[in-house]
């Protein structure tokens, strides 16, 4: 591995002290991921609306609402935020995983997972793709 010359490395790495020992550091430590320099794709969170229920038969519906993916999927569920819920908006920011291949068909039920797919929480939902 080579370091940069001096004329070689961004400006703010030439202006700043903290920001060069980051880089050397970085370097050093075995190369650094330089996707900042990289355009980022903008992620775009999906809307869905959903009801909820006690158990995996939808015996008793506990309400409705709206979530949005967050951009975090790990090891096949995807992260989903609770937008709204009726009746009980204590629900309302709360962050739950779902299978990433669940089918926005209102039919299926799916479980809710307070991580990826390891801990289920008890609550049940079929979903739709909102437009």
């Amino acid at each position: 591995m080579a370091l940069k010359k001096w004329h070689e490395l961004p400006v703010n790495l030439r202006r700043s002290a903290k920001d060069r020992w980051n880089y050397l550091v970085d370097e050093l430590s075995g190369g650094t991921d330089n996707s900042q320099d990289e355009p980022q794709e903008e992620f775009t969170p999906v809307s869905y609306s959903f009801t909820s229920y006690s158990d995996a038969e939808g015996t008793t519906e506990w309400g409705s609402g709206t979530v949005e993916t967050t951009g975090n999927v790990t090891d096949g569920y995807t992260q989903v935020e609770v937008k709204t819920n009726s009746p009980n908006e204590s629900f309302v920011g709360q962050k739950f995983f779902i299978t990433s291949d669940a089918e926005a068909d209102n039919t299926t039920l799916y479980p809710l997972y307070s991580d990826a797919g390891e801990t289920a929480v008890g609550i049940y939902v079929k979903i739709s793709q909102d437009e």
